[in-house]
C-alpha cells in the first residue's frame, strides 16, 4: 500500500532522533522516544523484531552502568526467590496462573507491579498475600529512566534464581532491566502477545515461553529466537468455581436454545461482509426457539448491527454491555458459544471448553481462529466456509446426542491446572516441558499484517505520525498520546 513506505520513512526519522539523543547522553528523552517507537511498531505490526531499538537500549544500559557502577549482586547457588515482573497488572491475563503456579510450588516470589495497577488485580493480590509473597509497587509518576532504575534496584539481590518477564510490547524499563540480568539468574519471557511486534528481541531473556504453535512459529522464524530457547506451555483460564451464576438478564423458558457470545464489541465489526451478524441472524431466522446473548463492552456505534438485530428479533436478542464476572457459570447455563469474527476470542474459547460447551468458530485468519485450544484443528469446531458452518449449526441444534458428544470432546481441550503447574516446575528445573512444538506455518500471517496495515494507514500517515511532532497518536495508539507533549519537546530539541 502506498502509505506503508511513508510510515517507514517517518519511523526512520524517529530512529535518527533516538540515535541523536543517545549520542548526546539525553537518556531520559531517548528512552521516552524508544517507548513511543515500540508502541508504533506494535500497532503497525509489519515487523516482529527491530535490531536498532535493541542495540540502542543496550548502549543506554551500558552507559548507565558506567555512571552508576556495576553493583549487580551475583545470584547464590542455592538462591530460592523468583522475581516476577508484571508490567500489566490485571486479573484477566496469564500472570494469575503463572504466579499461582510458582506460589503453590513453595517458591518465594518477589512480585513487582506499577502502583497505578492497585485495585485492578484482586484475585492475584489475594494469592500473593495468602502465600506471603513480597509485593513491591513502582511509584507512580516516574519517568521511563526512573522506572528502569527502580526495577533494577528491586531485582538487584543475590537470592533470586529465576525471573519472569511479563511485559507489554513497549515496556522499555522492564525489558532493559532484564537485559542487564544476563548470567545473574535464568530469565523467562512469557509471550502473551505472540501475534504482534514486541520489544525485547533475544537480549532480554534466556527462554521464551509460548502458549501455542503459531507464536512459536513467529518467534523461531521471524523474531530470530533460537529454537532451543523456545518452550511450549499452553494456558488455562483461571476460574472461581465457587462463584454463583448471576442469572440471565432476560426470561428463559423451557425449550429455549441460548447462543452466547462475548468480548469487546469491536471484535465483531466487519465493514465489508458483516459476516458475524449474518451468522447470528441465520441462527435466529432458521430456528424460532433460539435466543442470542452478547456480553461485552462497546460503543453505540460499534453495536449498531447488534441493536439492529434487537429491533428485528424483539425479545430474542440481548446485549449486556458490562463484562460478566461469572463467565464460567454463564457458559455452563447456555447451549452454544459463538466465537467472535473477524477477531476471535482466545480466552473465551477456553472458558467455553472447560464449561463443556462447544465453541463454534468461523475463521479466515489466525486472528479469528486464535488456536488457543489443544489439538484445536482436530475438534471439528472450526469452519472457513459459511455453508459448512451453517450445516454444523443445524446439526448441533437439531441433534442433541451429537451436540453432547462434541461437548465431551472439547471439554478436554485445555490443559488443567495440575499439568500446567507440573510443567512450570519442569521449566524452572530442566528448562523444558512435555509439550512439543510444531514450527509449521499455520497460515494467515500475511492477512494479519495486511489487516494491521489497513487499520494503521487508513487514518492517514500525517495523522498517525504527525507533520511536526511525529507522534500525535491519540486515535491509533492512545497510550502514546499520554506522552505526546513530552515527545514533541524531545523531537524539537
Amino acid at each position: 500500500m502506498w502509505y506503508a513506505s511513508n510510515i517507514d520513512k517517518k519511523i526512520d526519522t524517529i530512529k535518527r532522533r533516538i540515535r541523536k539523543t543517545v549520542m548526546k547522553e539525553q537518556y531520559d528523552s531517548a528512552l521516552l522516544l524508544m517507548k513511543c517507537l515500540a508502541n508504533i511498531l506494535f500497532s503497525y505490526n509489519q515487523y516482529y523484531k527491530d535490531d536498532f531499538l535493541e542495540e540502542q537500549m543496550e548502549i543506554v544500559r551500558e552507559k548507565l552502568a558506567e555512571t552508576t557502577g556495576r553493583d549487580l549482586q551475583p545470584a547464590q547457588v542455592d538462591g530460592a526467590s523468583i522475581f516476577f515482573y508484571d508490567g500489566v497488572g490485571v486479573d484477566d491475563g496469564l500472570e494469575v496462573i503463572y504466579v499461582k503456579g510458582l506460589l503453590t510450588a513453595g517458591n518465594h516470589v518477589i512480585y513487582l507491579v506499577r502502583e497505578t495497577a492497585k485495585g485492578h488485580f484482586p484475585i492475584l493480590l489475594s494469592l500473593l498475600e495468602k502465600y506471603q509473597a513480597e509485593i513491591v509497587y513502582i511509584p507512580a509518576g516516574l519517568s521511563t529512566l526512573e522506572e528502569y532504575r527502580y526495577i533494577y534496584r528491586t531485582q538487584n539481590r543475590s537470592d533470586i534464581k529465576a525471573g519472569f518477564l511479563y511485559a507489554l510490547p513497549y515496556d522499555v524499563a522492564g525489558v532493559m532491566t532484564f537485559m542487564g540480568a544476563e548470567h545473574r539468574y535464568t530469565r523467562y519471557r512469557i509471550n502473551f502477545v505472540d501475534h504482534a511486534y514486541w520489544l525485547g528481541g533475544v537480549r532480554a531473556f534466556d527462554y521464551c515461553i509460548e502458549f501455542r504453535n503459531f507464536g512459536a512459529f513467529i518467534s523461531g522464524c521471524f523474531r530470530g529466537i533460537p529454537k532451543e530457547r523456545i518452550l511450549m506451555l499452553p494456558y488455562y483460564p483461571y476460574i472461581d468455581r465457587e462463584r454463583e451464576f448471576e442469572g440471565f438478564p432476560f426470561p428463559v423458558q423451557k425449550g429455549d436454545f441460548v447462543i452466547f457470545s462475548g468480548g469487546t464489541v469491536y471484535k465483531t465489526i466487519d465493514r465489508e461482509e458483516n459476516l458475524y451478524y449474518k451468522m447470528v441472524e441465520f441462527c435466529l431466522s432458521e430456528f424460532a426457539h433460539t435466543k442470542f446473548w452478547y456480553s461485552g463492552r462497546g460503543t453505540d456505534s460499534d453495536a449498531a448491527e447488534l441493536k439492529r438485530l434487537q429491533q428485528r428479533y424483539a425479545g430474542r436478542v440481548f446485549w449486556s454491555d458490562q463484562g460478566r464476572k461469572d463467565l464460567f457459570q454463564v457458559l455452563q447455563h447456555v447451549d452454544l458459544y459463538l466465537n467472535t469474527y473477524p477477531v476471535g476470542g482466545g480466552l473465551m474459547l477456553q472458558y467455553a471448553a472447560v464449561a463443556g460447551r462447544i465453541p463454534l468458530i468461523f475463521y479466515r485468519t489466525i486472528e479469528s481462529r486464535t488456536l488457543t485450544l489443544m489439538n484445536q484443528e482436530k475438534l471439528g469446531i472450526e469452519f472457513n466456509d459459511p455453508e459448512a458452518w451453517k450445516e454444523e449449526v443445524r446439526r448441533i441444534i437439531r441433534d442433541e446426542e451429537y451436540r453432547k458428544a462434541k461437548e465431551r470432546l472439547v471439554a478436554n481441550a485445555c490443559i488443567d491446572p495440575e499439568n500446567f503447574e507440573k510443567n512450570l516446575g519442569m521449566i524452572l528445573e530442566e528448562q523444558k516441558t512435555e509439550y512439543e512444538i510444531s514450527y509449521d506455518d499455520a497460515g494467515g500471517l500475511e492477512e494479519i499484517q495486511r489487516t494491521y496495515l489497513e487499520r494503521f494507514g487508513k487514518r492517514g500517515v500525517e495523522e498517525v505520525i504527525g507533520k511536526q511532532s511525529y507522534i500525535p497518536l491519540i486515535k491509533v495508539c492512545p497510550i502514546i498520546y499520554l506522552y505526546s507533549r513530552m515527545v514533541k519537546r524531545v523531537m524539537r530539541q
